[in-house]
């Protein structure tokens, strides 16, 4: 139980991390090399390119992202972690499960053995090899205890200027979200500092306001198309909750920033609470004065460019990619530039595909020992050298059918005297059966 929680939770976070371009690439080039690795009769040329190439982009990354720190993360736990005791671990790592050879060598005193913490966030991994160490986590609550550690830097919890400049920096959809819980979904494009503090945001292109996850009405992007900007910080001039008798009037709203929105303001939308969140002015300025005494002023919002919204809110809490509304924005399919490999499989490999199915077959209805002794014979006399199935066979018909488990743990000495290779995995499989 305390895994599953761990793995909902990574997933909870993981979609809040913020990637970099560099992912992309990496991203990209590992799916390539997976494609390659898995699909048969490939150019061992052509996958040692793709494994160069992804050894070069590992090595070139100057700095790592959120989610490249969560991504090593999920690789020395989910993927390759040992748990327990160090000098006792036990394997629970999918990767390490999914691998006969690394599940024992990674067992041995050949991999150190180092205790998990937040600092294997910051160790990468090549996965064209066997790990050359290994995280042995107490139990499944440290999992999640360093988990909890890791967000608490993320942007989505941590806020502030640095999480603003993490979606700028995305240069995709993300959201950033007000203390009064308005959320603000586009395309970040700049923050406006005054003495080294943001006190402006601005999207470019179609924004969507939401709460709770939720678009809110008249405002999606349709309604904000060319771009989205709000202060923040706090309004000294005058109390907001007043605001509700000033409808169809002029307001002058100053920030502490030095921020002055003027216009008549004739909207005004409330929370769940009935506290004010947004206020909707026609005849709208917005201007900063930067420079105290000399009054320069820059013009952050103009009267003819229409309806100004102003989300309040004095600091941002929150950001993370995506749209808080998936709703918000149209859906756009992703293309990869590497396309999974279809094999195509010889009359000889369809047929040895086709005796596979009828074992499945029989382990799920009923053993017929008739067509266990046809398939067999089918497979001494056609697939020499298939290890696997006869293995299953061995299974099938062990305390059941002597002679033809006889029949197919004969063939299965003569592949390995024939192919040495095979020797471990065979033996390793008639061990489980004992």
């Amino acid at each position: 139980a305390e895994y599953a929680e761990y793995l909902k939770t990574f997933g909870e976070i993981g979609s809040k991390a913020f990637s970099s371009f560099d992912d992309m690439v990496l991203f990209e080039a590992i799916r390539e090399l997976s494609i390659l690795k898995e699909a048969p009769q490939i150019d061992k040329a052509l996958v040692q390119q793709a494994e160069e190439k992804v050894l070069n982009l590992q090595s070139n990354i100057s700095s790592l992202s959120e989610m490249a720190k969560i991504r090593n993360l999920h690789w020395w736990t989910v993927e390759y972690g040992l748990i327990g005791s160090i000098n006792n671990p036990k394997i629970y790592g999918a990767g390490l499960l999914s691998s006969i050879s690394e599940s024992v060598n990674c067992l041995s005193d050949k991999v150190p053995k180092l205790p998990y913490s937040i600092d294997a966030s910051l160790v990468t991994f090549d996965i064209t090899k066997e790990q050359p160490q290994l995280f042995v986590a107490e139990d499944f609550n440290h999992l999640q205890s360093v988990l909890n550690e890791f967000s608490k830097n993320m942007a989505f919890k941590k806020g502030g200027d640095y999480s603003v400049s993490l979606a700028i920096e995305y240069s995709n959809i993300a959201t950033c979200e007000f203390d009064s819980g308005v959320q603000v979904s586009g395309l970040f494009k700049e923050l406006i500092k005054i003495n080294n503090k943001g006190v402006y945001l601005k999207t470019q292109g179609p924004t969507a306001l939401s709460i709770n996850n939720k678009q809110l009405r008249n405002h999606g992007i349709e309604h904000h198309i060319d771009g989205f900007g709000a202060p923040i910080g706090d309004i000294i001039n005058v109390n907001v909750n007043s605001l509700r008798q000033k409808l169809n009037q002029e307001v002058k709203l100053i920030y502490d920033s030095g921020i002055i929105v003027q216009g008549v303001l004739f909207d005004l939308v409330e929370n769940e609470n009935g506290d004010i969140i947004i206020l909707s002015f026609n005849s709208c300025s917005v201007i900063l004065n930067q420079d105290g005494l000399n009054q320069k002023k820059m013009i952050l919002f103009d009267p003819s460019w229409g309806v100004y919204d102003l989300v309040l809110g004095t600091r941002i809490i929150s950001a993370y990619p995506n749209a808080a509304d998936m709703s918000s924005f149209p859906v756009e399919k992703i293309y990869f530039k590497s396309q999974t490999i279809q094999p195509k499989f010889t009359k000889s490999e369809q047929k040895l595909h086709e005796l596979y199915s009828r074992i499945r077959h029989m382990r799920e209805t009923n053993i017929n020992s008739d067509d266990l002794l046809l398939i067999i014979n089918k497979l001494i006399n056609e697939h020499q050298d298939d290890w696997l199935l006869a293995l299953e066979i061995c299974e099938l018909a062990k305390n059941k059918y002597n002679s033809i488990y006889n029949l197919a743990y004969n063939h299965l000495m003569n592949i390995k005297k024939s192919n040495s290779k095979y020797e471990k995995l065979i033996f390793d499989g008639l061990n489980l059966l004992s």
